[in-house]
């Protein structure tokens, strides 16, 4: 039989009850880790005015999965829940120069800044950026790294 407390309520419910509140009230302790990225950035013409309404897409290098996103009245936009990826990210907007940037690296958890000057021009003008660029997270002051699994196996353990 078990033991029941003043209100009637055995430990063991009162318990229960507790931790199903704060899985309700509290669902972000509930949540694992963060594994998804997000990219984030202003979209502006040459003399750094904002482009309304461009069409930003990042594309997963590996899988061509494509994200779309559109820039709002100040230029800005941003691209949620990216898988951590190389990806290829295309700036469009009639009256402008396709703006494209490759081998832009997502890590786990990054919210990473890219902003692009679209140049005035034809459409079938395409400016390609190449290069590997670092992305500098410029949002918050988090600081954070991505261990490999090579770093995890050689890490030291006390049974060996």
């Amino acid at each position: 039989m078990l033991h029941r407390g003043k209100a009637g309520i055995s430990p063991l419910w009162a318990c229960l009850l507790l931790v199903v509140f704060r899985v309700i009230m509290f669902p972000s302790f509930s949540l694992g880790q963060m594994v998804n990225a997000s990219l984030t950035g202003r979209v502006t013409d040459p003399t750094g005015a904002a482009i309304p309404d461009a069409s930003v897409t990042a594309t997963d290098v590996a899988t061509g999965k494509a994200t779309k996103a559109m820039t709002g009245p100040t230029g800005d936009y941003t691209i949620p829940s990216l898988m951590p990826a190389t990806y290829s990210v295309t700036v469009e907007k009639e009256g402008f120069k396709t703006y494209v940037e490759s081998g832009i690296t997502l890590l786990v958890d990054q919210h990473a800044r890219l902003d692009a000057q679209l140049q005035v021009g034809a459409v079938s003008t395409r400016v390609e950026v190449s290069g590997a660029t670092q992305m500098v997270e410029t949002n918050s002051a988090s600081v954070g790294t991505v261990i490999g699994e090579r770093d995890v196996v050689d890490l030291p353990l006390n049974l060996r």
